[in-house]
């Protein structure tokens, strides 16, 4: 873990990263999957479960922090919540593009694991980029995660750090629930306004993933082209290509911080939303 955050820490500097490109050839693998929904949607847990197949190779971390091509959406200093103007900065220019899409996939290429055809990345931001994805990523396929969006803003509000800016203004140390709710929304309405557009896309419940994680990974698995992946689950556990990964969910804990004024906040905010993915309101 410390040599991997070292070359974390090395990589993600743009001057350092751009001299051991130079040594690292360019790979394009036989099928590009991009892992997208809210912060807190769960994309963590389902990427490290997915990276255990010897066929898929993917990165520590998000991808966007490993290019200079693509933008993370959190200017300003802010943390967890897109700045108001994201829609400027989710893609490259039109005339950068193809430029764009070579640099990220050279960038990339120095996390390719050997054997592995299926390339993995799982960036929020991506979220927001889904149609220039499937445009310049040759089959590229699309995993969209959602989350119970009261159980997403109470946790975006209790961990995200607003910048001290916001903080001198407003004198309080967190987001507003209001803020964490749209950010929600904002970011399913982009993942399943972008996902409606592509060839090529699955979307799964976080709710599902916990209840019924063999069933569910066996049909993200299928989607990916992958059959045939040894699993187990015991309750608590589950064991993918021997590899365990602890599954509960915390939504419970979170209800209940929440509170029932926190969710009269949130209701008029994030309903809508919740019935299309859905949920019960």
């Amino acid at each position: 873990m410390i040599v991997e955050e070292l070359f974390v820490r090395t990589y993600t500097n743009p001057m350092l990263r751009r001299f051991i490109c130079m040594f690292v050839k360019t790979r394009e693998p036989q099928q590009w999957v991009f892992l997208v929904g809210c912060y807190n949607s769960g994309t963590t847990l389902l990427q490290h479960i997915l990276s255990s197949h010897k066929n898929i190779a993917g990165m520590p971390r998000e991808g966007v922090r490993f290019t200079s091509h693509l933008e993370n959406l959190e200017h300003n200093g802010h943390h967890m919540v897109w700045a108001q103007d994201w829609r400027e900065h989710a893609t490259p220019s039109p005339d950068q593009s193809a430029y764009a899409a070579k640099e990220i996939m050279k960038d990339w290429s120095i996390f390719w694991k050997k054997g592995a055809d299926i390339f993995l990345d799982k960036s929020v931001a991506n979220t927001a980029r889904i149609e220039w994805l499937a445009q310049h990523f040759p089959n590229a396929k699309f995993i969209g995660l959602h989350r119970n969006g009261y159980c997403i803003s109470e946790g975006l509000h209790r961990r995200s750090k607003p910048p001290q800016w916001l903080v001198d203004k407003t004198g309080d140390s967190h987001y507003p629930l209001a803020t964490t709710g749209e950010q929600w929304v904002i970011a399913n309405q982009a993942m399943m306004g972008g996902l409606s557009k592509v060839d090529h896309s699955l979307i799964v419940s976080f709710e599902n993933l916990i209840k019924d994680p063999i069933s569910e990974l066996e049909n993200v698995f299928s989607f990916i082209g992958l059959k045939n992946t040894a699993m187990s689950f015991d309750g608590e556990t589950l064991t993918v290509n021997e590899k365990t990964f602890s599954i509960r969910s915390p939504n419970a804990a979170s209800l209940k911080r929440l509170g029932d004024d926190g969710a009269k906040v949130l209701k008029p905010i994030i309903s809508s939303m919740m019935q299309e993915l859905g949920y019960d309101d």
